[in-house]
């Protein structure tokens, strides 16, 4: 049992020991359910899923030297409540005790499944939840107790006889397991001897029950072939949504399945075979920045046309082609070194230990990634005998004409077992409604959060509140501003899109820059594309802000340029690939290099 690393939230981030196969590794996440930001992804060790599993690991009260307690967060507070539900499980379930296989098995067929695709797997076990969250109860409830046999099997498909791995093997009877086969159609599990009723599943397969009684001390074997489902196509387009009409290259898959396509990027179409009379969800994830993620249900009984229309993030509005324009209400960066007029701090405690407004911060300077003066409450300032319970209010702000309104702001947040609350009032400070909260650490993190509760309300006011520290750390807050932005189309431009290959032998060319020697700042770079079988290696977009013809040139390290004008479709996309002259010589003259010249010196291990 390992803790898997607090170097979240970028992906592959799993530390050794925890991302090793061999190992079990547990991810932290927070009272809200909500992963903890530090806490590392997968994928592991030759792309092994992890963590394995995730468990509470935020603000986690522990005992500290000098008889006190404190609040720490980590996995390495989320690892020891999954040994000690193993301690719980072995101690109901003795037969269990050095049964790793087994307890591993439970571990992961009781957890409560998290999903979040954002560093790949599917909706029931993903590389930053793992199998899910710990669930101690559920699993003793399935623990073998008294006398116990072992359920086992191989699911096969009956069309070619091959064995199907990931199929789900529901075992109901005096103990209730989820199981699933392995990569080649094994199922096997210790349980209670007596009567069980087996369901095997799996999407795009028809299911199949069966029942077994399994033996004191014996084995009941029972195989499965299962017939695969009859299927429709389900097609359409996938097209930009607001107002540029751009055709999407984007990834559309069946929500918490395996089965996935991507669109063609020169028209936005798919194609998808669906099992008939399922009931999926379709989501669609634009490969361009700046995209909401789009879902739509649907009901497959025959070939179906589904067409979906993502709309971009008008907070960042990152996408291509869009421009952000903003209306400001209120902006405040506390350079004066002084409470602006019309702000407040407030003392809920009458103990004088609440939010000032200077350069120093208590003795920190100023962490936001802001400059100058700043908001900040420092709990660690007042000492081991301090309490803070302390309100940083904004003035009253007319929002009444404003769509989509929102506060931006950046901050700098240590906790330790405090709370650091943003809270809004649309009635000019006479009630409140919490609308975010943090546990975690933000350091030098600028956020943005949507304030749909006043739009339209003139009698607005924010507050930052401080509360339940006892000599923790501290809060910074600086460059506030309320207001709203819209994003919307320049109404020019389109999508290039193509490959780039050697024309030595012709293979894909990876690291390329395609760029417009009319407007350099429109420029891609080739990649592999192993995910999507429709297109090849050496694939690039890019989006040319400049719609009709004009020339463009591929670069790339080791080989002569190509350019060749390119006719850009305004709204729309075009395709253009490039060869460019080397790649064989190049590789010669690399691979004939002496080793010592160019192998690389390992990393030391941490």
């Amino acid at each position: 049992m390992w803790a898997n690393g607090n170097i979240g939230p970028g992906c592959e981030s799993s530390g050794s020991p925890g991302s090793r196969i061999i190992n079990y590794s547990v991810g932290n996440y927070d009272a809200a359910h909500e992963i903890n930001p530090t806490s590392s992804r997968g994928a592991g060790q030759d792309g092994e899923t992890k963590p394995n599993i995730s468990a509470p690991g935020t603000a986690v009260r522990s005992s500290v030297p000098g008889n006190g307690y404190a609040s720490y967060s980590g996995t390495s507070m989320a690892s020891p409540h999954v040994a000690g539900a193993i301690a719980l499980l072995w101690a109901s379930s003795p037969q269990l005790v050095g049964d790793v296989e087994t307890t591993t098995s439970l571990l992961d067929g009781t957890a409560t499944d998290n999903p979040d695709d954002q560093c790949g797997g599917t909706d029931e076990d993903n590389n930053v939840f793992g199998e899910g969250r710990l669930d101690a109860l559920a699993l003793l409830d399935a623990a073998p107790r008294g006398p116990v046999g072992v359920v086992e099997g191989t699911v096969t498909d009956a069309a070619t006889g091959e064995p199907l791995a990931g199929v789900e093997v529901e075992v109901a009877g005096p103990v209730e397991r989820m199981l699933s086969t392995d990569g080649e159609g094994a199922y096997q599990a210790l349980v209670s001897a007596g009567d069980y009723s087996l369901t095997a599943s799996r999407f795009g397969w028809l299911e199949q029950s069966a029942d077994v009684t399994v033996p004191e001390d014996g084995t009941a074997t029972q195989d499965f072939a299962l017939e695969p489902a009859q299927t429709a196509t389900v097609s359409g387009t996938v097209t930009d949504g607001s107002g540029a009409g751009f055709p999407l290259y984007a990834q559309v898959s069946v929500a918490g399945q395996s089965l996935a396509t991507f669109t063609d990027p020169l028209d936005g179409g798919y194609a998808l075979e669906v099992p008939v009379g399922e009931e999926v969800r379709l989501e669609a994830v634009v490969q361009y920045p700046g995209y909401q993620v789009v879902e739509q249900d649907v009901l497959v009984e025959a070939d179906t046309v589904v067409d979906l229309s993502p709309t971009v993030l008008p907070d960042s509005c990152t996408a291509p082609g869009y421009t952000a324009s903003d209306s400001v209400v209120l902006a405040e960066s506390f350079d004066a070194g002084v409470l602006p007029d019309g702000w407040e701090i407030e003392d809920n405690l009458d103990n004088g230990q609440v939010w000032a407004v200077d350069e120093d911060g208590g003795g920190t300077g100023n962490l936001t990634g802001g400059e100058g003066a700043f908001a900040y409450v420092n709990s660690d300032a007042y000492g081991p005998d301090g309490e803070q319970d302390t309100s940083l209010v904004s003035p009253v702000m007319d929002l009444s004409g404003l769509e989509n309104p929102s506060v931006s702001f950046a901050q700098a947040y240590i906790p330790l077992g405090d709370i650091a609350d943003l809270d809004v009032s649309t009635d000019g400070g006479e009630s409140w409604t919490t609308v975010s909260t943090w546990t975690t650490p933000q350091e030098g993190a600028e956020v943005m959060v949507p304030l749909p509760m006043a739009q339209g309300e003139a009698d607005v006011r924010l507050r930052w509140h401080y509360h339940e520290a006892v000599w923790a750390f501290f809060w910074q807050v600086d460059d506030i501003v309320v207001g709203s932005r819209s994003c919307d189309p320049t109404g020019d431009g389109g999508y290039v899109v193509g490959s780039v290959s050697a024309s030595a032998d012709g293979s894909a060319v990876s690291g390329a820059a395609v760029t417009s020697l009319d407007v350099p700042e429109d420029r891609g770079t080739s990649r592999d594309t192993p995910a999507d079988e429709g297109q090849d290696d050496g694939f690039y977009w890019l989006f040319s802000s400049v719609s009709g013809e004009h020339p463009f040139e591929a670069t790339a390290r080791g080989y002569g340029a190509a350019t060749q004008d390119v006719d850009v479709e305004q709204g729309g996309a075009v395709r253009a690939d490039f060869v460019l002259d080397g790649g064989l010589l190049e590789l010669d003259r690399v691979s004939s290099r002496p080793r010592s010249s160019w192998v690389r010196t390992p990393r030391p291990s941490t």
